[in-house]
């Protein structure tokens, strides 16, 4: 039996930087055989540091030698028949091929999808660009600046800390986030088309855009504003900011949303008469007067150290983590309990300690000990006779026949029991749903769905109902839904009877819940042995912080990524879209794929442990590479990069509008010049280089923005694109429904619900060249009792009366 998931898949990785090598390390990690290939000169994160002493070695590059652990290596020179020829011998024994090469260059070397399906027809081919394929924006040059900035994450970054809009743009995170989610969405949707291929036999492309990957974490604010078009979305704040000071820092924290929250956070407090004000009585009120509120909060938090803070909030059950730089950060005791950074010692780059994995599988578990290739480490062993098939399966991993029954989807014959609740494993298994899993929802009357319950405030066309939240709707696609009490003796019986059915079960309560509720995955595999479990939390099943209550937005304190994102001189930025939520969605629909290829090749179920803070992390290296490696403690720059100048976000033509601008290389400056008309200052030869146009990028920002205020964004981005400038406009909710290359792409879905109609939510982010992926109807509330409860458990319909009455299915 095969000791990991994706043991004798072959995946070529025609890529560079950070998308690409990403999607084929979370492959590579878990089993599969990843051939890298290079340029002779190699991949540029070779050249990107960061270095043993600061001193560029090839060989030494902390960022590469992460990204590329545990895969094989060789290089080939795509501009010479004989490189060509290396790939096409190297795609003859592969199962998917990823790469980030733009659709026209792929062709003009006759690479492209179209030159190989005929000669591969089983061939996986998985496109990772900045716009996608196709569509008036296809050709864009871009990179991670640019896809966070087009897909409106940019414009909810800070969240809730604009003070002054002028002079604060949206803001890009630390580190080339965008990058890893549009990686991580490539890896999770070339998994769906492997599965696609187990029952017909054939390949096909996988087309992967940047700007989706990223407007996939904004999709409550697109469902908000379609359901309610009167929503106001400008940036500045309008609500709490999760981030609270004390006496050593801050920490993200989140007392004020729910009364409960509330009541316990005065109790702490000492019960200040302040805070029994009616001003403050109600959620509501408090998001209201959320101005009047903070200061009094942070007169009393000051008085504490972030630790301090941090426990008292765990023992009473409120979202709370402190803001840890990379240092503090590798004193986690959570971290170190479950070994989740680790120590390197590498003969070219030093000692430098990197992230674990993203997800934890309990039977499969990641390859810890591989390494990064040399460049051009398996030429010989690969170039010199290429493989004809895929690598053998080990002995006795053959799919049973009669796994599961082929369907027009990847996922027909999967059944997933969904116990999740809020953003995160609703997501991941609306990745599943879409793919054709039969993805049942578990909800009771008595403990709503957060998401759902917003519906009672601000429902849909602004009339309030359990069935018309917004988000919700633009979340729970593709699934059935049911009511079970879970309290009751009844109600967790046949929560059992449905799990007898499933091959994989969702949950996200706090540690400890479902084993008290008997569903814990000794309870479950006791009657279904081949069971697949999936659990979601902030810091892990394991661990002295297991049961640290959190969601997306303040685990991300614990994670580096507020340390080092925020205006210069300033302090730490949360991100857009309740990050890292959904990104952590995607990659548990990718763990939740691999252990399911593992199950049908060998009947072995498995637990996955997935850590929103060790999956944030693991998308996160950068910081950490640079303080183990060298002691430097990244500064926040705001939207500016050491490897690239100008880079920033221009004032455009009215209010609070904006145009995002990445000049990559030399060649790019020159194209600026020309968008601009080539004006007198910037002829300036010293001008001509990186270092010199970083040493007066204030000078060039000034005369940038004079020349972007007269023009619309998408003006000024589409003139630097005619000259392949990487720019683009920064686009919010209501933007990103008119961007004209989301909808030609069909990003937006038209979805019928039986109480709001037929309205827009934002798709899974990918195209299939021959897949359609389904969209069913978000459910009502209990919807499918009856329909699940008679079909799966054989009830009468009399007794699933009685059980309604009994508050058994409510």
């Amino acid at each position: 039996m095969p000791d990991t998931a994706l043991d004798g898949l072959r995946i070529i990785e025609l890529a560079e930087g950070v998308a690409g090598p990403y999607c084929g390390k979370l492959f590579a990690d878990l089993g599969a055989d990843v051939v890298k290939v290079e340029p002779p000169e190699g991949d540029r994160t070779r050249r990107a540091g960061p270095f043993k002493d600061g001193e560029p070695n090839p060989e030494g590059s902390g960022l590469f030698l992460y990204l590329n652990t545990n895969k094989r290596g060789v290089t080939a020179d795509l501009a010479t028949d004989e490189g060509r020829e290396a790939v096409l011998g190297l795609l003859a024994g592969a199962d998917a091929l990823v790469t980030d090469l733009y659709e026209d260059d792929l062709r003009a070397l006759g690479l492209d999808y179209d030159d190989l399906r005929e000669r591969f027809p089983a061939l996986v081919f998985t496109s990772l660009t900045p716009f996608g394929r196709g569509g008036p924006h296809g050709s864009y040059r871009g990179n991670a600046f640019t896809s966070y900035h087009a897909s409106g994450m940019s414009w909810e970054t800070p969240t809730n800390q604009v003070r002054d809009p002028a002079n604060q743009p949206p803001l890009a995170p630390g580190n080339p986030q965008a990058d890893y989610m549009t990686g991580a969405t490539g890896a999770a949707a070339t998994m769906g088309a492997l599965f696609q291929r187990e029952s017909t036999g054939r390949g096909q492309l996988v087309d992967i855009s940047g700007q989706e990957a990223n407007a996939n974490h904004i999709r409550t604010t697109i469902s908000s504003v379609v359901h309610n078009p009167d929503l106001v979305t400008g940036r500045e704040k309008v609500n709490f900011d999760f981030l609270v000071p004390c006496s050593d820092g801050y920490v993200f924290l989140t007392p004020y949303h729910f009364d409960h929250w509330w009541d316990r956070f005065q109790e702490i407090m000492g019960e200040p008469d302040w805070a029994r004000s009616e001003a403050f009585l109600t959620a509501a009120d408090r998001a209201l007067n959320c101005d009047a509120i903070e200061p009094l909060v942070h007169l009393w938090s000051v008085q504490y150290t972030r630790a301090e803070l941090y426990q008292m909030s765990l023992d009473i059950g409120i979202p709370c983590f402190p803001v840890y730089s990379p240092a503090e950060m590798m004193e986690s005791t959570q971290f170190k309990a479950r070994d989740f950074l680790e120590s390197v010692e590498d003969p070219e780059a030093g000692a430098f300690v990197r992230p674990g994995p993203a997800a934890l599988l309990s039977e499969t578990p990641y390859r810890q000990a591989g390494r990064a290739p040399r460049l051009g480490e398996h030429n010989a062993e690969l170039l010199s006779q290429p493989a004809a098939e895929p690598p053998a399966p080990a002995s006795g991993d053959q799919r049973p026949a009669d796994r599961r029954a082929a369907g027009d989807l990847p996922l027909s014959g999967v059944r997933v029991i969904d116990f999740g609740w809020i953003l995160s494993v609703p997501h991941s298994t609306a990745w599943l749903g879409a793919l054709g899993a039969d993805v049942i929802r578990i909800e009771s009357e008595h403990r709503l769905d957060l998401l759902r319950a917003t519906g009672m405030t601000r429902g849909s066309g602004g009339i309030p109902g359990l069935n018309r939240s917004g988000p919700f709707l633009g979340l729970n696609y593709s699934k059935r839904g049911v009511t079970l009490n879970l309290q009751t003796d009844r109600g967790k019986a046949l929560a059992k009877e449905l799990v007898s059915s499933a091959d994989i079960v969702t949950m996200n309560y706090a540690a400890g819940v479902a084993e008290r509720l008997g569903l814990g995955y000794q309870d479950l595999t006791a009657i279904k042995p081949d069971l697949i479990m999936m659990f979601g939390s902030p810091l892990g099943q394991t661990g002295p912080e297991a049961h640290s209550t959190g969601w997306g937005p303040t685990t991300l304190a614990y994670t580096m990524l507020p340390h080092v994102t925020g205006y210069p001189g300033g302090t730490p930025s949360s991100m857009g879209g309740s990050y890292p939520d959904f990104v952590v969605g995607v990659h548990m629909a990718f763990a939740m794929m691999s252990a399911l290829r593992h199950r049908d090749r060998t009947g072995q179920g498995q637990y996955i442990d997935v850590a929103m803070g060790e999956t944030t992390v693991a998308m996160t290296p950068e910081p950490l590479l640079e303080w183990t490696m060298s002691g430097t403690d990244q500064p926040m720059r705001g939207n500016r990069d050491p490897g690239r100048a100008p880079q920033g976000v221009y004032p455009s033509a009215g209010e609070d509008r904006w145009v995002a601008i990445s000049v990559e290389d030399d060649e790019m400056w020159a194209g600026l010049r020309r968008a601009l008309g080539d004006p007198e200052w910037a002829r300036d030869p010293g001008l001509g280089t990186l270092e010199g146009r970083q040493a007066r990028h204030d000078d060039i920002d000034r005369e940038l923005s004079a020349w972007t205020s007269s023009r619309s964004p998408q003006e000024a981005a589409a003139l630097l694109q005619a000259e392949g400038v990487a720019a683009t406009a920064v686009l919010d909710g209501f933007g990103l429904l008119e961007d004209p290359q989301l909808r030609y792409r069909g990003f937006f879905v038209d979805i019928d619900h039986p109480e709001v109609g037929v309205t827009a939510s934002a798709g899974i982010p990918l195209r299939y060249s021959e897949t359609q992926l389904h969209y069913g109807s978000t459910p009502l509330l209990g919807q499918h009792n009856r329909e699940v409860f008679t079909d799966l458990v054989g009830l009468e319909p009399a007794e699933i009366d009685q059980l309604v009455e009994e508050q058994v299915l409510a």
